[in-house]
């Protein structure tokens, strides 16, 4: 799939609320494949934000309602925070 065009993306984020709705789903998408979650389509690219895109646009992803409590697919690692270690 070549890049989407302006009007593909406006359409792309009408079917998820927005261009900030369609914002935070793609960067938490691309964060999971980054962490080893597979792809939901066919042929995926290297290129996290362009496989991403095609799971929205081929309706594969999508952001759920906040009612439903949904658990994400794959639990993002946090960074720890470092403390100093106390001599107690």
């Amino acid at each position: 799939m070549d890049t989407p065009e302006i009007r593909e993306y406006e359409t792309i984020a009408a079917k998820v609320g927005g261009k900030y709705k369609l914002a935070v789903l793609l960067q938490k998408r691309m964060a999971e494949l980054m962490f080893g979650a597979p792809p939901l389509v066919e042929n995926p690219t290297k290129d996290l934000f362009e496989t991403a895109l095609r799971e929205v646009a081929e309706d594969k992803l999508t952001l759920a309602d906040p009612s439903e409590n949904v658990q994400p697919s794959v639990i993002i690692p946090r960074r720890r925070r470092l403390e100093p270690d106390r001599d107690d």
